[in-house]
């Protein structure tokens, strides 16, 4: 949707909130805190936070950002942190880039804002810093930290599990080995000579032992429970469905019997007879 017409809907909807209740989703977040009064943030399937956009930030935010633009040659990160860490010592770096930094400050004590800016301002130039920038969390920084858990999860996925490495047998003394080879051998004759007696009984007697066909009866448990499951959802999505809307059910039913009942009537109305 364009700018001009995502602000004829604001306008819209604001017109039409006095006195009503107005339910709207939207993953654009500053829309939700320019148009709504409450916010209820969903993860995973569950309700995880209801509340004012400035409760939100209050419970959940992380403070305030302090944004850096750096000057690649002389920038020093060690020192801009103890800096930052003398008035505020729960600052920490949130993002290193390579022509940028974030810094974030806690938002308990803000009256040492001040001083902190003041001594930044003086030694920007040693600490290589070309220009900064003060921002308040906002929504997104919100549902980040609310999906954080996910969000690592979904990491891990991608990443896919560590391979572990597979040990490695260790070597039979070569008595036990001779022993051993001569067991697998009468056991693979075993074995040979019930699939050539399977065979036999499953063909009439023919050359080798034919795969049989599982029939229905024979499928797996699981697999039978499992379309037994989706045949009952696919029902009990069809009796909500007609429960919720009665009226294009009766019309489903109705109009095709009497769409045929009306046909016949005509046809013998107007068969001339003999």
């Amino acid at each position: 949707m364009d700018p001009h017409s995502r602000r004829a809907i604001w306008a819209l909807l604001r017109s039409y909130r006095e006195g009503r209740t107005v339910v709207l989703t939207t993953h654009f977040l500053d829309e939700a805190e320019l148009l709504s009064d409450r916010i209820a943030i969903m993860a995973e399937g569950a309700l995880r936070c209801v509340g004012s956009a400035l409760f939100l930030k209050a419970q959940f935010g992380v403070g305030y950002r302090l944004t850096l633009t750096k000057q690649a040659a002389s920038y020093d990160g060690t020192k801009l942190l103890e800096l930052v860490q003398r008035e505020l010592p729960s600052a920490a770096i949130g993002l290193d880039r390579r022509l940028e930094a974030e810094v974030h400050l806690p938002g308990q004590d803000m009256r040492r804002f001040a001083s902190l800016f003041g001594e930044l301002e003086a030694r920007a130039a040693s600490l290589g810093v070309a220009a900064y920038g003060v921002s308040c969390t906002t929504l997104e920084d919100v549902f980040l930290r609310i999906n954080e858990q996910k969000l690592l999860r979904l990491a891990q996925a991608e990443q896919g599990p560590t391979p572990q490495p597979t040990p490695q047998p260790s070597p039979a003394p070569p008595a036990r080995r001779r022993t051993a080879r001569t067991a697998e051998a009468g056991a693979g004759a075993e074995a040979g000579g019930e699939a050539q007696t399977h065979g036999g009984a499953a063909g009439g007697g023919g050359a080798g032992g034919a795969a049989v066909p599982l029939s229905v009866a024979d499928a797996p448990p699981a697999a039978a429970r499992g379309a037994a499951a989706i045949y009952s959802g696919l029902v009990t999505k069809r009796r909500l469905t007609s429960q919720r809307d009665r009226c294009t059910t009766c019309c489903q039913l109705l109009f095709p019997v009497r769409t045929r009942t009306l046909t016949l009537a005509l046809t013998l109305t107007l068969t001339p007879t003999r």
